[in-house]
């Protein structure tokens, strides 16, 4: 969760006794960033970084504790508030991080590479940490796809814009209206909303299967994310082979409505997928193919514990799983395609 483009603004701090003129409080969902965005915006000012008292930075420098105190005593805030929205490391190993009131991995937040809706700019609503989830990636109110470019220039949105409303060449967001988002894709993101409960009034929750339902937000979200991941065959330069897990598509919009099935058929589109996703690792080629195929197998039956809260569903499908007589099978399928 890595932030660091530099932007370079020009630094306009005109404030009342070192406090801004015009205060606020944060919106509803609305995240550090955002926030800072914002107030600027309103009193006038060319970037949010004047609120750190220098011209230009890292946007993680906003994150950094010492700056959201500043944030909070020339906003007039609370710095605890802000804190809150700041994605603040849970524990010693960065992994985890906090969402509001929620724990979750930090590597499901994308905040370095905004997303928005068009649309809840156009009614007056203020972008929000919620399209700061990966995941995220339709608006589950007006059921269109968050747009990560400038329709007029076709450059990604950056972080900390002058107007919140306007890209930096200056085209009004409002203008224009998010793609057509696919139905899997708004389901998602109408659960995500449900999960962390937010603007639940304006839409209905889709129905998941039973035991999906019961996940927290961060279970979803590793549930979601790693069946979009399967193990491939690598070679470093001095010729030594290894393996890591990268995503089957190169968009989250993809890899969603390709796993969604498996969202409202669990368990049973989830060990019909898996057995066709270990089947096309074992028909590659390479010597890989059985330790790849343990290790995704693995990797999924810590999902299947992860969603059913044991593995007895995992052991009654495979009984033999691990047993020297499955993996002599295993190696035998796999020698057939070496």
């Amino acid at each position: 969760m890595k932030g660091n483009e530099k932007i370079k603004v020009r630094a306009d701090p005109q404030v009342h006794h070192g406090r801004l003129v015009l205060r606020g409080s944060p919106s509803r969902g609305e995240s550090l960033l955002n926030f800072c965005e914002r107030i600027s915006f309103e009193n006038g000012y060319e970037s949010p970084f004047w609120l750190l008292d220098k011209p230009s930075g890292s946007i993680d420098e906003f994150f950094e504790d010492r700056n959201i105190k500043r944030i909070a005593y020339v906003s007039g805030c609370s710095h605890e508030d802000l804190v809150m929205r700041s994605y603040k490391t849970y524990n010693a190993d960065g992994v985890s991080v906090h969402f509001f009131d929620k724990i979750i991995y930090g590597e499901y937040i994308k905040y370095e590479i905004p997303k928005i809706c068009t649309i809840c700019l156009m009614v007056g609503l203020t972008p929000c940490a919620a399209w700061d989830i990966s995941l995220w990636v339709a608006c589950p109110i007006h059921e269109v796809g968050l747009i990560e470019r400038c329709p007029s220039c076709g450059v990604r949105l950056t972080c900390l814009r002058k107007e919140p409303c306007r890209c930096v060449c200056g085209f009004d967001l409002r203008c224009c209206v998010g793609g057509a988002a696919d139905i899997s894709e708004i389901y998602c993101a109408q659960h995500l909303a449900a999960l962390i409960d937010w603007h639940v009034e304006e839409f209905i929750r889709p129905e998941f299967s039973r035991s999906i339902m019961r996940l927290e937000l961060n279970g979803f979200l590793r549930l979601v994310t790693e069946l979009m991941y399967v193990p491939v065959r690598q070679s470093r330069s001095s010729g030594e082979v290894y393996f890591e897990f990268i995503p089957l598509f190169r968009s989250y919009n993809l890899g969603i409505m390709f796993i969604a099935p498996i969202l409202f058929g669990w368990p049973s589109v989830f060990y019909a997928h898996i057995l066709d996703i270990n089947d096309m690792i074992i028909q590659g080629r390479g010597s890989s193919q059985f330790f790849m195929s343990i290790s995704y197998m693995e990797k999924m039956r810590g999902l299947s514990i992860l969603v059913d809260g044991s593995d007895y569903e995992w052991r009654k499908r495979f009984p033999t799983y691990m047993s020297g007589d499955w993996l002599a099978e295993l190696e035998e399928r796999c020698a057939r395609n070496d």
